[in-house]
């Protein structure tokens, strides 16, 4: 490692790397080193395999709502017009209820 790290004019001892430079130093070294080559193999396995299974780079994504557990949220009272009236009613008196309480 110490070739790699002189190769690239990298003389400082590690511990005076700081820390965001080392990281890119130390990754450069691993995916360049031949030694790390079976490493890289099973890692790109592993992320094929986790695609094939739908885990991939995608960001999650909320299934949409059926009408009916729309229905269900609002005859609940989870959804309506009547719910921002409750939710300031716990935001602002709240805490004076509680400051107030003996």
């Amino acid at each position: 490692m110490t070739k790699y790290f002189v190769s690239k004019k990298e003389t400082r001892p590690l511990e005076d790397i700081p820390p965001e430079e080392l990281d890119t130093l130390l990754a450069k070294y691993f995916l360049n080193d031949h030694k790390f080559q079976h490493s890289r193999d099973v890692l790109s396995a592993k992320r094929k395999h986790l695609k094939t299974l739908g885990k991939g780079n995608k960001p999650y994504k909320a299934d949409e709502l059926t009408s009916e557990e729309i229905d269900m949220l609002y005859s609940s009272g989870c959804l309506g017009t009547d719910i921002c009236g409750d939710y300031f009613d716990v935001i602002y008196e709240s805490p004076v209820r509680i400051q107030n309480h003996p």
